[in-house]
């Protein structure tokens, strides 16, 4: 995933790493898309849909203190990273949810190996 890098090297900090737009561009091998410099809110920690988000959260950090104007923004440990038994699969999102585990309640009537396009919405 295009935002690994950024998860592999937050893994390697202990408590908090302030960086700037360009250290982080450095550390991806790519530019931040135009979004990271004019929306704090690519910058929240909302994992939903949000691959940027899932990288440092699967690190185990939150962000904090993003400074749009100077181009800077704060990682700070949250948890510790996610481990990565064998039996788990390697994306980044795969993780996340090994890691959430819980219980999962299937509705009567639905059958896991059908397509979800199958059922109606009322039915799920």
């Amino acid at each position: 995933m295009k935002y690994d890098p950024l998860r592999r090297y937050l893994e390697g900090v202990e408590t908090v790493a302030e960086l700037d737009f360009v250290e982080i561009e450095r550390i991806l091998g790519a530019p931040l898309p135009p979004s990271a410099r004019k929306h704090a809110a690519w910058w929240s920690n909302s994992a939903e849909g949000h691959v940027n988000a899932q990288a440092w959260l699967a690190a185990g950090f939150k962000t904090e203190g993003v400074d749009l104007a100077a181009g800077r923004i704060a990682f700070r440990r949250e948890a510790s990273p996610l481990e990565e038994p064998e039996h788990i699969p390697g994306s980044l999102l795969e993780r996340i949810r090994a890691r959430l585990g819980g219980t999962v309640t299937v509705a009567p009537g639905v059958d896991l190996t059908e397509p979800l396009w199958l059922y109606e919405q009322d039915d799920l």
